[in-house]
């Protein structure tokens, strides 16, 4: 059960990981508004904004307007979901684990955000420096 729980939690995270890769280099809030079609941009409900299941439900197209989802999505949720699956079960609930799913997810981030609009962001470095220092000093 536990291993189910942390698969699904990471998928959140790359669900989260997906919306900053699209919204931080266009400067749009990564908190307001709610997750929406980037074709229509009307709001996508919440359930139907649940990891992978909402993707598989919509069999890849947007309800409102048809256009396709990127599929990329979908495994942005896989990946970071079973990467963190792996780090749990070779760290457990220690405070390893934590930072480096920290870690994963940044690089996962400043990856996409590369990869899609050629940019690496010094804010994002600066955070994931940031954290690198603070593990540093207190584990």
């Amino acid at each position: 059960m536990d291993y189910f729980f942390v698969f699904i939690v990471g998928t959140v995270f790359g669900s989260f990981i997906n919306v900053c890769a699209y919204r931080i280099p266009q400067n749009i809030s990564i908190i307001k508004p709610g997750s929406f079609c980037p074709h229509c941009k009307k709001p996508i409900p919440f359930y139907l904004n649940i990891p992978l299941l909402g993707f598989l439900l919509l069999k890849g197209k947007c309800q409102n307007c048809g256009q396709p989802i990127p599929k990329s999505y979908f495994l942005v949720e896989l990946l970071t979901g079973l990467a963190t699956l792996l780090l749990f079960s070779k760290f457990g609930l220690q405070p390893s684990f934590f930072f480096y799913s920290i870690l994963l997810y940044f690089l996962m981030l400043i990856s996409l955000i590369d990869i899609f609009a050629r940019l690496i962001l010094n804010k994002l470095l600066l955070y994931l420096l940031i954290a690198g220092v603070i593990f540093n000093l207190f584990i």
